[in-house]
């Protein structure tokens, strides 16, 4: 299952999410669902935001923070035996576009394409 919290809910427990294998958010969206937990502290480092994904859903496989011309950053976990999980962070630049024009869709036409990426589609899908 594949989370892209738009809009944000209102109240905290409505982010309580245990079947979700994949979360993807802009910076934006992650620092309103942070901001349901911890009130006016704003969610500015890696940890914090690992947290937050960790209290939404514990058995995610992934979470992704798309931030636009910053690129995106996540991390991508496996369970190693019935205990113990791998933990992969990861970070990619932004693909230099020139001057955007208009930005609306993009995280919809980012979160598509990574769900068609994870059903196993191809490039020839697409044409």
């Amino acid at each position: 299952t594949v989370l892209n919290p738009s809009p944000v809910p209102n109240r905290a427990d409505d982010l309580s999410l245990p079947d979700v294998d994949v979360i993807v958010a802009n910076v934006a969206e992650t620092d309103q669902m942070y901001r349901l937990f911890h009130a006016e502290e704003a969610a500015t480092h890696y940890e914090q935001i690992t947290n937050l994904f960790s209290k939404m859903s514990p058995h995610r496989r992934a979470f992704i923070v798309t931030g636009g011309a910053e690129g995106v950053v996540g991390e991508l976990r496996m369970e190693a035996n019935d205990a113990d999980w791998i933990t992969t962070p990861f970070s990619f630049p932004a693909a230099d576009v020139g001057k955007a024009v208009d930005t609306t869709g993009a995280g919809d036409c980012f979160t598509g394409t990574l769900m068609g990426a994870l059903k196993g589609l191809t490039e020839q899908c697409w044409h």
